[in-house]
């Protein structure tokens, strides 16, 4: 069977002969128009010394009121689970999710939907090519489907939201462990440059007893694509975040993009996942967070402020810390 390389980098890197295994897709999306933001997770964990399971997990946001924000989830045991490796094709219990679309209801259909997704115009990796065959980092991340339309129906409690057409976000990770620590953002939703894309992953990477900071980004702007994802790109940049932000500082070509990440914490979701190895991964999620992107130009030993670029209520942020 003939797939495209977007459907193979989905195809999932689990079997039952993997013990101490970590499997996630992660679609999202904004829409401004109706002030809300969703995010969908199908989970596939095989722990040590315990029988692999697969769990869903839907966010809802409400930007106008934070009080209808709603978190749920659901795991399945092995028998519920269909894991398909000629094709993209994952589905636990009544939820599935695959190349073309997704569908999904939780807690007798407090949530469901009903989605198609249309070709990708962008997919991103955000690791150096080598990286996805060593031990570092312990997750690895591919955004097969960065920019697509999605169309469908979610419904939250009572209410349907219809889709004709929105941008969505569709990315795979993959590991042996997670991570200790890790910031991820992402917006499509800028005030000042509705093209204007961002995609974001910042991770600690260890290697010969030196511990570095990592950012790894992409950056849609003026047509151009700009990515900082190489060790030397690394050495340039400056990174820190906490669990509610994030700042960052990072050079490609003749620009210098400047940006912080901010959501208040009563509005972002506490999660937690489970390390295949036993240990616990405090998260915190909020698909109403803040971005704002200085951006400067090289101006012989200097840089020139070019533009500025922001977006209130509709980026995804999230942080992940090993929980003591």
């Amino acid at each position: 069977m003939s797939i495209d390389a977007g459907e193979r980098e989905n195809i999932s890197r689990w079997n039952l002969s993997k013990d101490c295994f970590f499997e996630s897709y992660v679609v999202h999306w904004a829409d401004p128009g109706q002030e809300m933001a969703a995010s969908l997770r199908y989970i596939l964990l095989s722990p040590q010394g315990r029988d692999p399971e697969a769990t869903v997990w839907g966010h809802f946001f409400d930007r106008r009121d934070p009080k209808q924000n709603l978190f749920l989830k659901e795991t399945f045991p092995l028998t519920n689970m269909q894991v398909e490796h000629e094709i993209f094709y994952f589905s636990a219990g009544a939820s599935a999710i695959f190349q073309s679309g997704a569908r999904g209801e939780l807690k007798n259909k407090t949530m469901s939907w009903e989605l198609k997704f249309l070709p990708p115009t962008r997919s991103f990796r955000y690791l150096p090519a080598p990286f996805y065959h060593l031990n570092i980092p312990a997750m690895k991340w591919i955004a097969p489907q960065l920019s697509f339309q999605l169309n469908g129906e979610l419904k939250v409690r009572d209410k349907v939201f219809s889709f004709p057409s929105v941008i969505a976000s569709q990315v795979h990770l993959w590991g042996k462990g997670i991570d200790d620590s890790w910031t991820w953002g992402h917006c499509r939703h800028f005030r000042e440059d509705k093209e204007a894309f961002f995609e974001g992953l910042c991770l600690p990477v260890t290697w010969k007893r030196r511990t570095m900071i990592v950012p790894l980004l992409y950056f849609f702007y003026h047509g151009n694509e700009y990515l900082v994802r190489d060790p030397v790109a690394w050495l340039k940049s400056k990174s820190s975040y906490g669990t509610n932000q994030w700042h960052f500082e990072v050079q490609d070509k003749d620009l210098l993009f400047i940006g912080d990440f901010s959501s208040p914490s009563e509005v972002m979701t506490n999660l937690q996942y489970e390390d295949p190895r036993g240990s616990m991964r405090q998260v915190q999620f909020s698909g109403v967070a803040d971005l704002k992107i200085q951006i400067s130009q090289k101006n012989g030993k200097n840089w020139r402020p070019i533009d500025t670029l922001t977006a209130e209520k509709s980026a995804f942020f999230e942080t992940g810390t090993r929980k003591p």
